[in-house]
């Protein structure tokens, strides 16, 4: 539980920060718990906040349109927005570049597991042990 305290410190302090943060780790780690307390507290503290699980059939499908609808959905839907099983979107890098670039105030944190060594490289540096990635650094 320590481990998942000193990254969930560092995902919520992420929040002030404007990259994508993608939060990596092996099946049953507790990403998805992570990402819910990061919500919870989110919304206690009155921010917009969405929570999309793309694992989920419902949520899967507000990611199936065009480039542009995503994009829009990943700019104006909150001021924060939680991704789980971001592996699901198509795109997803280009998105995520596109929504950077843009300077969209919107905060992304992203979660997924068994990344290959490629998407670490498309997703930005890994940083030391905690499995967080960040892109935009």
């Amino acid at each position: 539980m320590i481990a998942k305290r000193i990254v969930y410190n560092e995902l919520y302090n992420d929040l002030k920060r404007h990259e994508i943060t993608i939060l990596l780790g092996a099946r049953q780690v507790g990403k998805t718990f992570l990402l819910k307390e990061i919500e919870k507290s989110l919304k206690t503290e009155g921010k917009k906040t969405v929570y999309y699980n793309l694992e989920i059939p419902n949520d899967l499908l507000k990611f199936k349109g065009s480039e542009k609808a995503i994009f829009e959905t990943l700019t104006t839907t909150a001021d924060v927005i939680l991704l789980d099983e971001f592996h699901y979107l198509k795109n997803a890098s280009h998105l995520f570049k596109a929504v950077f670039d843009s300077g969209a105030k919107v905060k992304i944190h992203t979660a997924y597991r068994n990344i290959s060594k490629s998407a670490r490289f498309a997703a930005g540096a890994l940083v030391a042990d905690a499995q967080v990635l960040r892109r935009g650094e």
